[in-house]
């Protein structure tokens, strides 16, 4: 029980470490107290404590203890007072919480007058404290033409920090300011304001603004010439905005060829912030056909990102580009690209776009090119690009013979690519005894990424292989891989694949194994696999002990896993007294997410559990235990469980005493079973 009175004391005490105790206590309990008047002016005694280690603490905790406040006037005149404090940091951090606290006061006119006063403050932190609050407040201020007026006015203050805060505050307030025409012709002059710290701060509001200015091409025109400012500070305030603009922008071609002349701006920010646009604003620009060839020019300019992001811009665009014959034609021609970067993206490219390109034969001869580049990069690109174009390569003999070449190719990153292209392939491939001899080989390459995939793509080979023992014998090795990824990999496809595998048995007696590897990732899949399988599992008793273990895993996602599949697991336990006595056990477990699932397994178990008396003390019980979620879900088993307990007179005197329960949802849960009809037939 927190003692307030004792805390109030200390607070009085004349030993500095007890005020300190004091002090800790109000920011901890705070909510808690039941006289919050005391506890705030106990609170303000402290941030003009003698020792400066109370002070500081003190005046820390104003912002938030604030909120708890009764009387929210006057602890606003407190901070007030405190903002003139002669200690420097108490007054600033009373100027910081007069912002926070602003939406909580009753005169909101009087408090914006305030802190414009504060702004003159000889203390360049408390004015600094009261300018960063403009932005939040200033939509709450009565008189928002006032307000306009007063920030229009510290645009020129002899702050720097205040004049930039005045400026970016525009933004908020022009939504709220009643004469728009006004309000942007004062926005429009600041962007062109001779001093750098109000283009910045004018810069931020125009993003904020810009839906409501009457000249949106103006304002976008601002954004500009903003974004090429010859000031370090203003440039990366102005270029992220025009993404956000964009759109709003009633010429969208001017506007692109902007963008586009941008990118080759003598300032890095301004072009990077140009080329991270050009993606999102393809598609709204009325000329597809110019766009894209302005994307193919930009893909060989100077500066890497600009190249990075036209590249990218050109994986979204193909599908809107009018002529795609010639947009084809310099796809094509970009995987010939003296930069590897490039001719890594234009893989990727063909990759995404297979499905559209007029020639496709062609397209899949330029993947198998790059997938023998001199670049690893490229190779590996290229080469997954593969796994989505082999559906709709025109010779599929042609493309198999591919595959096979890169199932052996000296590049693991090559082999490992062609590997998973072998799972999506498998089903379309004419000869399947040479895509399993392939599969076959990659299961024991030399490099764990290889076999790592080759363990995933056996899954494709159970449903098209003829002798299903040979592909298991690979599966069973690979599970007890000297590689962690590889034997996670080879858990997932047990999972998968356990229906189709001729020797269950053993197939279960390694994901047991397997659930308890040391790595973590193996252990998670082999819990994957345990949820999945668990209808065909030969010793179901086994396979639920397996997934209590899990439970206590230390990998918390191991534990999430286990823990979500007792609920449909209980039905085919065989031992379920013993299951039962598991799950009452896992609502006392130390992860919460456990305690949770296992706790909402309870209610559906009850009907399968033989001693049904245990069971209905076993659920009164955790209707008082700590956690509330298992208290809930404990209330929520009482109803259905009432009707199969023997002792139902017993049963009636618990419900009446869960009736004065603390805790409203095990009240509700009680009352509602005491309606039950099991009484009604007890009292006849």
């Amino acid at each position: 029980m927190i003692d307030q009175e004792e805390i109030h004391k200390q607070c009085l005490s004349k030993d500095p470490e007890e005020r300190i105790k004091a002090l800790k206590q109000l920011e901890s309990y705070f909510s808690l107290l039941p006289d919050k008047e005391q506890a705030w002016n106990d609170l303000f005694r402290l941030t003009g404590d003698q020792d400066r280690s109370v002070r500081s603490g003190g005046a820390d905790f104003l912002g938030s203890a604030f909120f708890q406040a009764p009387d929210k006037q006057k602890a606003w005149n407190d901070l007030v007072i405190l903002a003139s404090d002669p200690d420097r940091y108490v007054r600033s951090r009373a100027a910081e919480a007069l912002g926070s606290a602003f939406s909580e006061v009753p005169d909101k006119q009087k408090a914006w007058d305030y802190l414009i006063r504060l702004t003159g403050d000889q203390d360049s932190e408390v004015r600094s404290m009261a300018a960063y609050a403009f932005g939040p407040v200033v939509s709450q201020v009565p008189d928002k033409l006032q307000a306009w007026n007063d920030l229009i006015r510290l645009t020129g203050d002899q702050s720097s920090f205040v004049r930039n805060r005045a400026a970016s505050a525009l933004g908020p307030a022009f939504t709220q300011v009643p004469d728009k025409q006004k309000a942007w012709e004062d926005l429009h002059r600041l962007t062109s304001d001779q001093d750098s710290f109000v283009r910045s701060g004018s810069a931020e509001a125009l993003v904020s603004a810009f839906s409501r200015v009457p000249d949106k091409q103006q304002a976008w025109n601002d954004l500009l010439r903003l974004s090429s400012d010859g000031n370090s500070y203003v440039r990366p305030r102005a270029a992220p905005a025009l993404a956000s603009s964009f759109s709003r922008v009633p010429d969208k071609q001017r506007a692109w060829k902007d963008i586009i002349e941008l990118t080759s701006n003598q300032h890095r920010p301004a072009r990077s912030g140009a080329a991270s646009i050009l993606f999102s604003s393809f598609s709204q620009v009325p000329d597809k056909q110019k766009a894209w060839n302005d994307l193919i020019e930009l893909s060989s300019d100077p500066d890497s990102f600009v190249r990075s992001k036209a590249a990218s811009a050109l994986v979204s665009s193909f599908s809107e580009v009018p002529d795609k014959q010639k947009a084809w034609n310099d796809l094509h021609g970009l995987t010939f690209y003296k930069e590897e970067g490039m001719r890594s993206k234009a893989a990727e490219t063909l990759g995404s776009v297979f499905s559209q390109l007029p020639d496709k034969q062609q397209a899949w001869d330029d993947l198998i090119r790059l997938s023998s580049d001199p670049d690893v990069f490229v190779r590996s690109r290229a080469a997954g690009a593969l796994k989505s174009a082999f559906s709709q390569a025109p010779d599929k003999q042609k493309a198999r013979n591919d595959l096979h070449r890169l199932a052996a190719d000296r590049d693991s990153a090559v082999r490992s690519r062609a590997a998973e292209t072998l799972k999506s392939a498998y089903s379309s491939v004419p000869d399947k005894e040479q895509e399993w001899n392939d599969l076959h080989g990659l299961s024991s390459d030399k490099d764990s990424a290889v076999r790592s995939r080759a363990a995933r793509a056996l899954v494709s080979a159970f449903s098209q292989v003829q002798d299903k023992q040979e592909v298991w014998n690979d599966l069973h090795r690979l599970s007890s891989d000297e590689d962690s990824d590889v034997r996670a990999a080879a858990a997932g496809t047990l999972g998968s694949a356990f229906s189709r595998l001729p020797d269950k048995q053993q197939a279960w007696e390694d994901l047991h194994r397997l659930a308890a590897d040391q790595d973590i990732s193996v252990r998670f899949r082999a819990a994957e696999a345990l949820v999945s399988v668990y209808s065909r599992a030969p010793d179901k008793q086994e396979a639920w002990d397996d997934l209590i273990r899990l439970t206590a895993d230390k990998g918390s996602d191991v534990r999430s896993k286990a823990a979500s599949a007792l609920k449909s697991a209980f039905f085919q336990l065989p031992d379920k007294q013993q299951g039962w006595n598991d799950l009452i056990g896992l609502t006392a477990d130390p992860d919460s997410d456990v305690r949770l699932k296992a706790s909402s397994a309870l209610k559906s178990a009850l009907s399968q559990v033989p001693d049904k008396q245990q069971a209905w003390n076993d659920l009164i019980i955790l209707t008082g235990v700590k956690d509330r979620n298992v208290r809930s879900r404990a209330a929520s088993a009482l109803k259905p469980a009432l009707s199969q307990v023997p002792d139902k007179q017993q049963a009636r005197n618990d419900l009446i005493i869960l009736t004065g329960d603390k805790d409203r949802n095990v009240r509700s849960g009680a009352a509602s079973a005491l309606k039950s009809v099991a009484f009604k037939v007890l009292d006849q």
